[in-house]
């Protein structure tokens, strides 16, 4: 137990904690009580912080949820270290909106993403116990251009995401792969290849469809 004890005459910073020791038969009981009461609860949190710092470090750091805004103020750099950095998580199920990420960090990004999509893409939509998917294309917004989506390893780094591979379900677009890893709840980067070159990025937001 925690006693308050008077500082010195040259310590005026208020009181100082020292240990008290129990004695006689009330002690263990005594003991026993700040052991339920205290320091039980308090390893109990730790293991909780724990966990979550474990699943969702980035948000234990104080750092807010990203969205499509802040990644298109991004530069390429740091979307690539973003997706570096980033999980493959779970193969998605349902609608997404997608944006274009074609200028990083310029002021036009935001312009081309709108244009893309008012005039072609507009996201795509997962069938995740099947492992294809659809893109939405067009101002009307059907589906077409289906893609096969498995894990596999990235071309940029070698590491686990989520491959949106097109080679064996498009004359249209045989030659592209997409590749995907979780930045966000239920938001995802992507990166687009033609043949082995990177062309773009883009980002799937599963909360908007």
């Amino acid at each position: 137990m925690l006693l308050p004890l008077r500082g010195s005459r040259g310590n005026r910073k208020g009181v100082i904690l020292t240990p008290m020791h129990f004695d006689g038969p009330g002690a263990s009981v005594g003991l026993n009580l700040i052991d339920i009461i205290v320091i039980r609860p308090y390893i109990m949190l730790l293991r909780f912080k724990g966990s979550m710092h474990r699943a969702f470090p980035k948000r234990l750091e104080g750092e807010m949820a990203l969205d499509v805004a802040q990644l298109l103020a991004m530069s390429q750099t740091q979307l690539d270290d973003l997706f570096t950095k980033s999980p493959a998580g779970p193969i998605p199920d349902g609608a997404a909106k997608g944006t274009a990420i074609i200028a990083p960090g310029t002021v036009f990004s935001k312009e081309i993403a709108e244009l893309i999509n008012i005039f072609d893409w507009r996201g795509k939509t997962f069938d995740g116990q099947r492992g294809v998917l659809t893109n939405r294309v067009s101002i009307l917004g059907f589906s077409a251009i289906v893609a096969e989506v498995y894990k596999g390893e990235s071309w940029m780094d070698k590491k686990e995401c989520i491959v949106l591979d097109y080679s064996k379900t498009s004359m249209v677009a045989h030659y592209i792969r997409d590749e995907i890893r979780l930045i966000g709840p239920n938001f995802y980067l992507g990166k687009v290849y033609w043949g082995q070159k990177r062309l773009i990025d883009f980002c799937l937001d599963f909360n908007k469809p």
